[in-house]
């Protein structure tokens, strides 16, 4: 499962928070997006990547809460109950996701150049 929509789902298990905005996930849609800018010359590559690495399931999750700026945010909004259910959640998620090992999740990224035709 990828990084960038793993920690938004478990929190969405127990709280009311919104989806994050649509993300250009395809060399394709960023093409698109840079061509409507005017931008020509476009090159995309998807490429896959490690987002973050922990040795437990608990240090991934409170490295997560610390760099992610959208789950901390959300997360300091909700009462504590709900804050440390959220966190059990996500331990247990992890730990059966990762059940030997260190947990690694990343994604898939897409890369792109271009050049901007503008003075």
């Amino acid at each position: 499962m990828p990084y960038f929509t793993l920690a938004g789902e478990i929190v969405r298990r127990h709280a009311p928070v919104p989806a994050p905005p649509h993300r250009l996930t395809t060399p394709q849609e960023v093409g698109r997006v840079l061509r409507d800018a005017g931008f020509t010359a476009i090159e995309t590559e998807s490429v896959e990547a490690v987002a973050l690495a922990a040795d437990t399931p608990s240090e991934f999750w409170d490295t997560v809460v610390e760099v992610a700026g959208p789950v901390g945010t959300a997360l300091g909004a909700l009462p504590e109950a709900t804050r440390q259910a959220i966190r059990d959640d996500a331990v247990r998620t992890l730990g059966e996701l990762f059940p030997d090992g260190p947990v690694r999740l990343g994604g898939e990224a897409v890369v792109a150049a271009a050049t901007n035709p503008a003075p």
